[in-house]
């Protein structure tokens, strides 16, 4: 009998354990599949997974639990001799959802709900069927960052792609299944709650009740926008839009319009301009806002609409012909790599230039893999305090699938070597690379530098990764045109990745702007966003750097106006403050320039010293005594040299910080600007001090001789020099 009761017992709690439900902790918890533990799971017409669950995970603090899970109640009854197990089991879901229904699968609570609900819809890079991964995280940081300074960060979020397993090797055949590949789950979009950071005291609502529901749409090269994301994140809209009209301020844009982030690719223009034109015949909404960060001028239309388009991005196409008409101009021959098969690719044109224009694969990941997998593993054993750069990626299915993974690596490396024998044989003094992804043009770029060392490499857009301290070798000397160049003017405050993530910062925060309230007459705050040649604009100017061994140096600015269309790179007219805000931009002269200014003022004035108290029964100055020693006007020319070479090189110290300073672009050290000022006082106390010590020689003699005559005529040049190429040299540095 007892071990009957022992074994009843055991029973009973392997039950227990068996029917105890399985809830997720946190806001990344991955929802179960067939539907367990998704809102719409009740319906079942509806997605059993969807952007709903981080809403309803957001609300969860203000909505009260209806239905809170427990454990699993077990009572054993006595029947016939027998044990009779009744195991109570709740619904594991109820305690994760905390009431979502499918009536309310957005969980907003009846009391204390949301006051100020606006969404936005954005389009991003599919970081799973395209080689653009890298893109996406960038893509989502900027989107974050510039949320952050409006006043918004991030809460809880949902996607509907799920990370790879690892990444595509050379000899991995290309299938259409993927790790964690789920068609109906990746119909969803993704969907990021961002909250605001503090309260509104003006309008009196809480910072947990004034939220932005930015839905995420993937886009990709060649096949554009996903359509069935974004309509459904344009019905989710039109749902909150119904269910929030009485309880809130809900709004998708300013005046009645739509705000839409996005596009990034050329490719999406067509697939967006469809997807906005069914959205308008579905909703009735005939006004959308669309701010992207393309490079060309392909704008967003449908008929019947009224879309007003923005990009910060460059206009590419314009870039392309500035730089070439400075570089023709100066005979130079010039070559122009563009990425095959799509839209981005296929607008530039060399009709007006001399240049040799050039395609190579879009999709050259299987080249890049295999380059990566035959590097000898010595270089990555030796020790080193930062991370390897590794230029894998992931399978794309994007475009059509190569089947020969082992042959066509070695198929397209002998197509770059064809194209390399190309450019030797037009003698290619710049070569120029155009393309989407970042890993394609540093691989480029690394081929280049092997196969074309005499050429000198353009980029357009400035690339962190191009000046990383271990692998920026093959870049040093390479020049960057874009409008973002990465040099630290006005954007102190934060650093970026690219000149896209930087584009995509200011897309972004002209959204934010554009969606929420402001004040009348005001403009989007984008630090950085400005023109240092002009005050009376916001918009960068078009700059060419050159990357160094720690960093971009800025070279010039091609041309104060960076784009033809008034679209790309908008305009604004600053304030009071903002041109005030212009010149707070404070830059520091190296270490190695306090050193040179330190040596030449020293000399400097030491030479002053030694001129005027030059005595003949010196040891140490009876040299300089010119009056009391033979040849005077011999030691006077070498004197007046010695000056002027003095005061040449307190110039040459002095000139950089000086025209910076005068120039009103940045503002230099207080520190430093005393230092070039000092220099140049030196300088002139030496002029001054040689003069006086050979004053009396400065005229010929009264009866010249033939060893005269070229004393006389060098320090003439010497005083020429001094007095008038130095001076032509600096307005020559000004202009500049």
């Amino acid at each position: 009998m007892n071990k009957g009761q022992g074994l009843a017992v055991g029973v009973l709690v392997a039950a227990a354990f068996m029917f105890r439900p399985v809830s997720s902790s946190g806001p990344s918890s991955e929802p179960s599949k067939g539907g367990e533990g998704a809102p719409g799971s009740a319906a079942p017409a509806q997605a059993t997974e969807g952007p709903w669950i981080a809403s309803c995970n957001y609300w969860a603090p203000a909505r009260q639990a209806e239905e809170i899970s427990k454990d699993p109640e077990i009572q054993g009854t006595w029947l016939n001799g027998k044990i009779q197990l009744h195991v109570d089991v709740e619904d594991g879901r109820k305690g994760q959802e905390l009431g979502c229904s499918a009536e309310n699968r957005w969980g907003f609570p009846e009391k204390g709900g949301p006051t100020n609900v606006t969404a936005i819809i954005a389009t991003v890079p599919d970081p799973v069927h395209t080689h653009l991964p890298l893109i996406f995280d960038r893509t989502v940081d900027a989107i974050l960052q510039a949320a952050a300074d409006n006043g918004f960060v991030s809460s809880y979020y949902w996607l509907p792609w799920k990370n790879r397993v690892g990444p595509l090797k050379a000899a991995e055949s290309v299938d259409s299944a993927e790790p964690g590949h789920d068609p109906e789950r990746e119909r969803q979009p993704g969907l990021i709650i961002l909250k605001k950071v503090r309260e509104d005291t003006a309008g009196g609502s809480g910072p947990f009740g004034s939220v932005i529901y930015l839905f995420l749409v993937a886009e990709t090269p060649t096949q554009g926008i996903d359509g069935f994301q974004f309509q459904c994140a344009f019905a989710y809209e039109t749902e909150l839009a119904t269910k929030l009209k009485e309880s809130c301020n809900f709004s998708r844009g300013r005046d009645g319009s739509v705000s839409i982030f996005g596009p990034l690719f050329s490719g999406s223009v067509a697939s967006l301009s469809a997807a906005i034109k069914f959205a308008r015949e579905s909703s009735g909404l005939t006004e959308f806002h669309v701010t992207g960060a393309i490079s060309t001028d392909l704008p967003v239309q449908s008929p019947g609409v009224s879309i007003q388009n923005r990009s910060f991005n460059d206009d590419r196409a314009y870039s392309t012909e500035t730089l070439f008409d400075r570089i023709a101009g100066s005979g130079k021959r010039v070559a122009l790599l563009v990425e095959d098969n799509t839209t981005f690719g296929e607008v530039f044109e060399a009709g007006l230039h001399p240049v040799l224009v050039m395609q190579f694969p879009r999709e050259i990941s299987l080249l890049r893999n295999a380059n990566a997998e035959n590097q000898p593993g010595g270089a990555a054993s030796i020790p080193s305090p930062y991370l390897p750069f590794s230029l894998k990626d992931n399978v794309a299915q994007d475009s059509v699938p190569q089947f020969s993974p082992e042959n066509t690596p070695v198929s397209q490396e002998a197509q770059l070597m064809a194209i390399a024998r190309e450019l030797h044989r037009f003698r290619s003094e710049y070569i120029a690379i155009v393309s989407t992804n970042v890993l394609d043009q540093v691989f480029l770029a690394q081929f280049l530098h092997r196969a074309c060392p005499d050429a000198r490499l353009v980029f357009f857009g400035s690339d962190l990764l191009l000046v990383r301290e271990v692998d920026n070798v093959p870049f040093i000397g390479s020049v960057t045109v874009t409008p973002h160049p990465l040099i630290g003017f006005g954007t102190a405050r934060r650093t970026y990745t690219s000149s896209l993530s930087e584009a995509i910062y200011y897309a972004t925060s002209y959204v934010f702007w554009d969606s929420l309230p402001h004040a009348q007459g005001s403009h989007p705050q984008l630090p950085g966003y400005r023109n240092i040649v002009r005050s009376d604009i916001l918009r960068p100017p078009l700059w060419a750097t050159a990357i160094g061994s720690d960093g971009y140096y800025p070279v010039g600015i091609l041309t104060p106006v960076p784009s033809r269309i008034p679209t790309v790179l908008p305009g604004f007219s600053p304030s009071l403050d903002d041109r005030k805000a212009a010149q707070k931009t404070l830059v520091y002269p190296a270490r190695l320039w306090d050193v040179l200014w330190g040596l030449v003022f020293a000399l400097c004035a030491l030479h002053t010293v030694m001129l005027w108290a030059a005595d003949y029964w010196s040891p140490f100055t009876r040299d300089l005594a010119v009056g009391d020693n033979d040849e005077p006007r011999r030691r006077s020319m070498f004197i007046h040299v010695a000056t002027a070479m003095l005061f040449s090189m307190a110039f040459i110290v002095a000139c950089p910080v000086l025209c910076l300073w005068l120039s009103g672009v940045v503002e230099v050290n207080p520190l430093s600007k005393y230092e070039s000022g000092a220099a140049l006082l030196m300088g002139a106390l030496a002029v001054v001090a040689a003069l006086h010590g050979t004053r009396a020689y400065l005229r010929p003699p009264v009866e010249p001789k033939g060893e005269y005559d070229l004393e006389f005529f060098t320090v003439s040049m010497i005083a020429a020099v001094t007095l008038f190429a130095v001076p032509a040299l600096w307005a020559y540095l000004w202009r500049v």
